[in-house]
């Protein structure tokens, strides 16, 4: 494996998050009855305020609601629209390497249809509540913030959903948009441009908001479920994690999956893990024994990567090739930093002087 290819696996524990580490990691909302009291009871974090677009509802636009008058309300060109519904190649396809050497299929869209779901992510999806224990494609929420839900606990169960974004069938979208009262016809067109192939597509924007609302539910009954045993419960993304006495995680076991499955989704089976306390416990990547740290054996490496290019061992074929390097390990470096600053700034040094060549 390549330096680059290295680099772009380093951080495949945090796969999926278009967060930044180093945004705030509050939610300022006020708690509700969704929220597991085990939410309730962490430590606080520090509030920050965060302005949230009201969303667009089908009222807004007039009776009745049509398309044309959606795509004014979106700011798009109602004959741009048809135009790239009707393409025959809306999406590019290719394949990720996971960090555990399997492969992952991402869908990407084409340049004006990725300008359309970003209209549709932010003027329909996004400003719509999640729930409370989703720390995933959220504002101010990260896989920092929900990490520290589970610091210091006797037990961690870390469960994985089975192919998440693919397992979302265009029908249940449908369903997510009719029960947010858009008529049928403008659910249908909203669907179309949300999903491919039947499907909920891996790298399109609007897919990882759409997720977070159709998994409300199960999210709702699992956090029924943690409070009702006294644990605590976080989702991000596909990551479901557990964590609290160890006897009260094990037991939650079948339920758990009892529930994951009547929602619609499959538990990753070889993926569930429970950590004890006696060894290391990861959330999200990072380590919660005692407190938030990010795992030893990856500082090494980035630390190692540095120090190959700041001694010369590293060579580049080109200086673009050299720069590209530095600039993703410049993003490992400040993630560090993000989490345990005086983990991050000796790195952020090395950094430096590969940098200068000093």
């Amino acid at each position: 494996m390549g330096l680059l290819d290295f680099l772009r696996n380093l951080l495949s524990p945090q796969r999926g998050s278009d967060e930044s580490p180093a945004l705030n990691h509050s939610d300022t909302r006020p708690k509700t009855a969704d929220a597991s009291p085990s939410q309730a009871e962490a430590p606080a974090t520090p509030a920050v305020r965060i302005r949230r677009r009201r969303p667009l509802l089908p009222r807004q636009l007039g009776s009745p609601p049509t398309f044309r008058r959606l795509m004014a309300a979106l700011r798009l060109s109602h004959v741009r629209v048809r135009r790239v519904m009707h393409s025959k190649a809306p999406y590019h396809t290719f394949t990720i390497a996971k960090h555990n050497g399997s492969l992952r299929d991402i869908a990407a869209p084409c340049r004006s249809l990725r300008h359309i779901q970003r209209r549709i992510l932010r003027r329909i999806v996004e400003p719509l509540d999640t729930h409370l224990a989703v720390h995933g494609f959220r504002r101010g929420r990260c896989s920092l913030t929900g990490a520290r839900r589970h610091v210091g606990k006797e037990a961690v169960l870390a469960m994985d959903l089975q192919d998440f974004f693919p397992s979302i069938t265009s029908q249940r979208v449908y369903g997510l948009f009719r029960k947010l009262g858009w008529p049928p016809n403008l659910a249908s067109v909203l669907t179309r441009l949300s999903t491919w192939q039947g499907r909920l597509p891996q790298g399109a924007p609007t897919s990882p908001a759409l997720a977070n609302l159709i998994a409300r539910r199960m999210d709702r009954r699992l956090a029924g479920l943690a409070r009702h045993r006294g644990i605590y419960y976080t989702r991000y993304a596909d990551d479901l994690t557990f964590s609290g006495p160890a006897d009260a995680v094990r037991s939650a076991i079948p339920a758990i999956r009892m529930i994951v499955k009547e929602e619609g989704f499959r538990p990753a089976e070889h993926k569930t893990r429970l950590m004890r306390c006696g060894r290391r416990q990861v959330v999200t990547g990072l380590v919660v024994n005692r407190q938030v740290s990010v795992p030893r054996d990856y500082r090494r490496r980035v630390r190692a990567a540095l120090h190959g290019i700041r001694t010369g061992r590293t060579t580049f074929a080109t200086p673009a090739d050299r720069a590209t390097t530095l600039r993703e390990l410049e993003g490992h470096v400040q993630y560090i930093r993000s989490i345990r600053p005086e983990h991050g700034d000796p790195l952020a040094a090395d950094l430096y002087a590969a940098e200068t060549g000093q």
